[in-house]
């Protein structure tokens, strides 16, 4: 066990209290992790449920092709997670595990022990660059306990899947031994496939194989060796799409034009240049987002021949030239952040401003910093990623037999387009004006289902209330009447 928590050559040259420190932040960070996995159920955006789930649902007969997202018809999405997606729901259906939430639970916990196990490795390779304790406390906290590594490392999303798949292929170049020909076909097999998952990684790819070339001065050999593994794994992404989409396409040239020639990103919102500035400095919850800002740029502008700044421009002037941004879009650069932030303070300090992190108003900041960071990191590991999940839970798994559920206003299975993937074949849902229009039947179960923003009043004297989103003693902390702006759903039975 002390062998896989703290590698060999640190304990050599760092204290017996730092290696302790070490051992109980990564023992925290998987707890963190673990949990995250368990509550942060559903997804943190559309694509992640619509495009990976509802896109598997077609092939396991839970989704019509009429109702998957516009992307279908465009065969502009690559088809490696939804077939992943089959594959591991077919092998838990074999074995009696068919529910759905118990699938989506295993693909968190998957993607928790990939997290930590990339982000384990990260740090153990960087450490080495931080010179004093101070500096390699800092960058402990922030590759183990950042709130958004965590949040983020357990998504079965395409953003996060492709962001592993390059930090280890990444990292497998600076591996000092058995730098064969093997070796630079398992970095070009390990980044071909992050492009499969998410095709904005190309330019991520491109960079660092511009600077193996350039700065490294490396074989040109070496990068066709790797080069022809990434022409591998884009080959059997082809025939995985041609799986999928029942004849041959090119996904990435699909994509390309669709969002990039035709614009279409445009459809989803239009934001100025400066709009990754402002959003990131607010969603990434300052002050950790104003050190994250001035990491990034710091480290851009401090060390321009750095492996990480030739991977990171071309991938941030990519998204700062499309008109459509979301932070999301940034998430494959996730697991370079905490080095990048740390190793500008280190830089900052030896040579600009001299006994930076002594100084009393720094040491304030960062512990701000690190407060703000906790207290957040703790409400999204207990915190749901869509509320709507446990509506869905209770209703799968209460009412087996042949249900309708009528709704007056609010449809909670329609999020952007029918939600599928957690609902019931034998469910049927039908809008009604008021609950007089519904028409009783004797063999199946009735329910109706309001917002809180659409339920009559004292209607639970006639029905029976089955589902509240929030438990009766949350109303003891409903302040200023957040409960009532917040939304929320009642299921009474009829």
């Amino acid at each position: 066990m002390r062998g896989f928590f703290i590698s060999k050559e640190l304990v050599t040259f760092m204290p017996m209290e730092f290696q302790k420190l070490e051992r109980r932040i990564i023992a925290i960070s998987i707890c963190a992790f673990f949990l995250a996995a368990i509550f942060s159920t559903g997804y943190h955006h559309f694509d992640e449920h619509f495009q990976i789930l509802e896109f598997a649902g077609l092939k396991l007969g839970l989704a019509q092709a009429e109702n998957l997202p516009w992307e279908f018809e465009e065969q502009m999405r690559p088809a490696i997670q939804p077939a992943l997606t089959v594959l591991f729901y077919k092998i838990l259906s074999a074995v009696g595990m068919n529910s759905p939430f118990t699938f989506t639970l295993i693909t968190r916990l998957l993607s928790a022990l990939f997290s930590f196990t990339a982000t384990y490795y990260i740090y153990q390779y960087f450490k080495k660059e931080f010179t004093t304790e101070k500096l390699r406390k800092w960058f402990l906290y922030f590759s183990f306990l950042t709130w958004v590594i965590v949040y983020n490392g357990v998504r079965f999303s395409s953003e996060n899947w492709s962001e592993l798949l390059f930090a280890v292929g990444f990292l497998l170049y600076f591996k000092k031994e058995n730098r064969t020909s093997l070796h630079f076909l398992n970095i070009g097999l390990l980044v071909g496939l992050s492009f499969l998952f998410r095709y904005q990684t190309a330019l991520m790819t491109i960079g660092s194989f511009a600077w193996m070339l350039i700065i490294k001065k490396d074989k040109i050999s070496n990068l066709l060796i790797s080069s022809l593994g990434v022409l591998a794994v884009v080959g059997i992404g082809i025939l995985i799409d041609r799986w999928y989409y029942n004849e041959w396409v090119l996904s990435a040239w699909n994509y390309f034009e669709q969002n990039i020639i035709l614009g279409k990103t445009k459809h989803s919102g239009v934001e100025p240049w400066y709009w990754y500035f402002t959003q990131t400095l607010l969603q990434g919850i300052p002050p950790f987002s104003l050190l994250l800002i001035v990491g990034v740029l710091g480290h851009l502008a401090f060390f321009k021949k750095s492996a990480i700044t030739w991977i990171a421009i071309p991938f941030l002037l990519l998204h700062f030239f499309i008109s459509h941004k979301e932070i999301r879009f940034f998430y494959p650069l996730l697991f370079l952040t905490p080095f990048m932030m740390m190793r500008v303070v280190q830089y900052l300090n030896a040579a600009k401003l001299s006994g930076l992190i002594e100084k009393k108003v720094f040491s304030i900041f960062m512990k701000v910093v690190f407060f703000s960071n906790y207290l957040f990191l703790i409400v999204v590991i207990f915190k749901p990623a869509d509320s709507n999940i446990s509506l869905y839970k209770e209703l799968y798994f209460t009412y087996q037999e042949p249900t309708t559920l009528y709704f007056i206003d609010k449809n909670p299975y329609v999020r952007v387009r029918d939600i599928n993937f957690y609902k019931r074949q034998n469910l049927e849902i039908i809008q009604v004006k008021n609950d007089s229009d519904i028409l009783h039947n004797p063999s199946q179960k009735s329910l109706i289902v309001f917002s809180n923003k659409d339920k009559p009043e004292n209607f639970g004297q006639r029905h029976e209330l089955v589902y509240k989103s929030f438990p009766d003693w949350m109303s003891h902390f409903n302040f200023n009447n957040w409960m009532r702006r917040s939304k929320s759903w009642y299921v009474y039975e009829l």
